[in-house]
Order: structure tokens, then sequence, then C-alpha cells
């Protein structure tokens, strides 16, 4: 199933403000193909000890020739228990209006802590300033991450820089102007701000040279301490050679007595025997002996003969996937196509019978003008989504149904997988998303009244977000029916006391 979010643009760069609790790290610009709009997200990460209960954001736009709109949104994160160093936002969508985002300006409103204490701010956020990178270390690049590498083993991404209100340890993590540690990878804060001297690294880098250069006189010694003890090996093996030659002699008369057996004698005695393996249909013998003659007479070719008739046994067997493993086996020396579409199509008839419908649909698409294969596919999918319907899987047996178009009872079916799913996404709280459905079918069954309810059930998580605008005009599509809908009338008027 495709993806349901499309992602048209990343904005990688870090924003911040002064004594600000959050860093924003990264944003992006989507869009839903099941709601049909635009949206944001965005990644924050607490910056500070406390725990970050809500944080109120305000998003601001530039006009562009295809949306001059600079209306701006306001959007609360609730319930984020975002501790020292958590991320969160990523996944709470922010919806809008716009056809496409560039650009915008980020401003952080309030931070509301566990403690109950509030952080409130005015200024936008902006970029971070980038921050010192190695390569202008120039030749003492490697000298400065070795030095870190004795610290700590991580990926150096860059120099630790200061920037006044906050630092860059060398892992790339931003670390508040009063963090003495990093807070991601713990690297104290002294220590790697000191590796950064160039008069430091010098001596480290004059000295790592002094021990290369020792090592290479080591190793030259010992190479040619090595070349010395060879010459004098070379000279015993010598004289070891010369008293094997003579043993080596006398035993070639004997060699070549057994040679004419191994390669005459025993040869053709085996061949013999897998010949009558064969005409005895004992085809795994028969093939375990020609394998070993190589290329002795025509043994390939009864190798290829044999391996060809056992396929067939093991396929007429219902051994299937040794046949075929057989076929392919020849599939390069011998015309076996048709063998192989045979037994592919009776192993997919094999898989439906046993109900693995998809195994079985996959071979009978790649089979679409084999036999009756085109006309199994629908079949197959029938047999499929009914089987997802009886697991409760209403998602995959609608999609099924969806394919099969006009099929036998299939738009009944639709009806009733639509029906389910809907439930479905009720009870994961997917509420828009169960109210569309239930539209679709608005009168199929009860559809009309469980349609009301999950309106009932959406404004009632817009009440607990306290988004009351949102929850009374929820509130208000259904205001005829709120009498029959248990709670609705005590929430449409707790919503507009509180309004």
């Amino acid at each position: 199933m495709a993806a349901r979010y499309k992602t048209y643009r990343i904005f990688t760069d870090m924003l911040w403000q002064k004594d600000c609790p959050v860093l924003l790290e990264k944003g992006a610009f989507l869009y839903d193909t099941v709601k049909q709009l635009h949206l944001l997200q965005f990644k924050f990460c607490n910056l500070q000890s406390k725990v970050i209960e809500s944080v109120h954001i305000e998003i601001e736009f530039p006009k562009t020739d295809h949306d001059v709109s600079t209306v701006p949104i306001n959007y609360r994160y609730h319930e984020i228990h975002a501790a020292f160093h958590d991320r969160f936002g990523i996944q709470s969508p922010i919806y809008v209006i716009k056809k496409e985002v560039n650009e915008f300006q980020l401003t952080v409103k309030s931070v509301h802590f566990q403690d109950g204490s509030i952080w409130t701010g005015a200024s936008p956020l902006s970029p971070l300033a980038a921050p010192d990178y190695l390569t202008s270390l120039g030749e003492y690049q490697e000298t400065f991450i070795q030095e870190v590498h004795k610290i700590k083993d991580l990926n150096c991404m860059n120099l630790p820089t200061d920037r006044k209100e906050f630092w860059y340890c060398v892992c790339g993590t931003v670390n508040g102007k009063d963090e003495t540690h990093c807070i991601n990878c713990s690297l104290p804060k002294e220590a790697i701000f000191q590796l950064r001297d160039p008069d430091f690294l010098k001596a480290r880098k004059q000295e790592t040279d002094a021990r290369q250069k020792l090592l290479e006189a080591e190793q030259e010694a010992q190479r040619l301490k090595n070349l010395q003890a060879e010459l004098e090996n070379k000279k015993k093996r010598k004289k070891v050679l010369l008293r094997i030659t003579a043993v080596c002699c006398s035993l070639v008369l004997l060699f070549g007595i057994g040679l004419l057996s191994v390669k005459v004698f025993y040869p053709e005695y085996h061949y013999d025997k897998a010949v009558s393996y064969m005409e005895n249909r004992n085809y795994d013998n028969a093939l375990q002996v020609f394998e070993s003659l190589g290329d002795y007479k025509d043994s390939p070719k009864k190798l290829l003969e044999t391996k060809y008739a056992y396929a067939g046994v093991l396929a007429e067997n219902k051994d299937y996937d040794g046949a075929l493993a057989y076929y392919n086996e020849l599939n390069d020396s011998m015309d076996v196509g048709e063998e192989i579409d045979l037994v592919r199509y009776q192993l997919a008839n094999e898989y439906v019978e046993n109900g693995r419908y998809s195994d079985a649909l996959k071979i009978y698409q790649d089979l679409t003008d084999y036999k009756d294969c085109a006309k199994r596919i629908p079949e197959t999918k029938y047999l499929m989504a009914s089987a997802y319907m009886e697991s409760k899987d209403y998602k995959t047996a609608y999609q099924l149904y969806t394919e099969l178009g006009d099929y036998k009872d299939v738009p009944e079916r639709i009806t009733e997988a639509k029906y389910h799913y809907a439930g479905v996404l009720v009870d994961q709280g997917d509420y828009q998303e169960a109210v569309d459905l239930y539209k679709e079918i608005y009168n199929y069954k009860d559809s009309a009244d469980l349609q009301k309810i999950a309106i009932f059930k959406k404004a009632q998580k817009f009440f607990d977000q306290e988004n009351y605008s949102e929850c009374l005009f929820t509130l208000k599509k259904i205001f005829n029916s709120l009498k029959d809908i248990d709670g609705a009338t005590e929430l449409y008027n707790e919503c507009k006391n509180k309004l």
C-alpha cells in the first residue's frame, strides 16, 4: 500500500532563540494523501533539566504568488512529558491550507513545565551559527581526531565551538552555555576545547611522527633478519630434496599400476552402475554417480537426462519445490520453460488449497497468459480478501475488494469492509477518517448513527485538548442529534461555558 504521507520539503537548519528552553532540530512539509491536506511537522529537543508538559508555538509565512495568505498558525503540543534532552513533536501533524511552504518564521510563545512554571517568548527562532570545521586545522586534523579518541571513541563531526549562548561538541550536539559536559556524548567541555590548541596539536603530531619512524626502522630490521633465516632454510631443504627424489623414483612404478585402475577400470564400472540406476528409475543414486564421473564418456549428458527425469517424478509426487529446483538447474542447458510453467501452476493451485493465497497470487500474476491463470487471479484475490475479513483485517480486505471492481458480490463486501474498518478507526482514535467512511456508506445498517457518534468522540478529543472552539464547531454538525447521544448535550453546554 502506498505511503500515506508524501514529503515535499525538508528543513534542516537548527533554529533557536536566546534563553529558549527548546531547540528546533529539523522540520518537514508533507502531504496527507488520506485527508488530502498539507501539513508541517517539527522535531524539538528539550535543552534544560525540567520536564516539559506542553509547548505553544506560532508559525508565520511570507506571501507567495500561489498563496498570499499571511494568517499565522497557533499550535499547542499537549502531554509531551519531555525530560532533559528528549525529542518531541515529530508525531504531531500541523495541517495548513498552503500548497507550498519554502520558508516560515516560528516563534515559541510559551513552554509549560511539570513543576507548574511557565517560560514565555516573543522573538522568532533564528538559525544557529555553524560550528568551526575540522578542515580548518589543516595538517593537524587527524591528530585532533586521535586525541579525541583517547578520551572517547566517537565520530568527530566538527571542532568544539563556543557561541556564547551555546556551544557545539565535537559530536555535533548543541549544548547550553552552562553545560559542563555534552548532553549527548558526555565529553567534558573544558577537556575537548583544550585539544584545539595549535601548539598542543603540533607537539602531539611530532611525537606521533617520531614513533612511526621508529616503528618503520624496527620493521625493516625484522625483514632483513627474516630474509637471512630464509636463505639458511633453503640450503637445508635442498639436501632433504635429494633424499626424497630417490624414494619417489621407486614409487613411480607402483603409482603407474594404480593409475591404470583408477583411470580405466574404476570409471567404467561406475558408469555402467549409474546407467543401471537410471534405467531402474533410481534417479537419486544415478545422479550421485554421474556427478562423481565428471567428463567420463557422456556422463554430463546422462546427468542432464537424469535430472530431467527425476524432476518429472518429483512433480508427479507433488514435490513441486524439488521439481522446480531441478528444472531451474536445467534451464540454461535444455528447453524446460513449459515444464517450469506447469509445475508453478500446479504449485499455485496447491497454495490456494492450503490457504496461502498471497503466494498463489504472485505465481498466477507471473503466468497471466498461461491456461486459466487470468481467471484464477480474481478468484484468488476474492478468497484472500474474504480471509482478511474473517481475521478482522478490514483495511486490507477493503483494499483487495476495491481492486476486484464488480466481481461477484464485491460491491456489497466493500461496503461491509468499510463499515467494520470505520469501527476500527474509531477504536484507534482516528475519528475523522471514520466519519469519512461512514459518510460513504451512510445508508448501510446503522452507519448514520455511528457517524454521529464518531463526530461526538472527535469533539470530546478537542475538548480534552482544551480546543473548545473546534469542539463546539464539531458538535454543531450534529446539533439536532445531541439529545440522542449519551453525554453530548452536557459536553455542548460545558464547551459553551468554557468559551
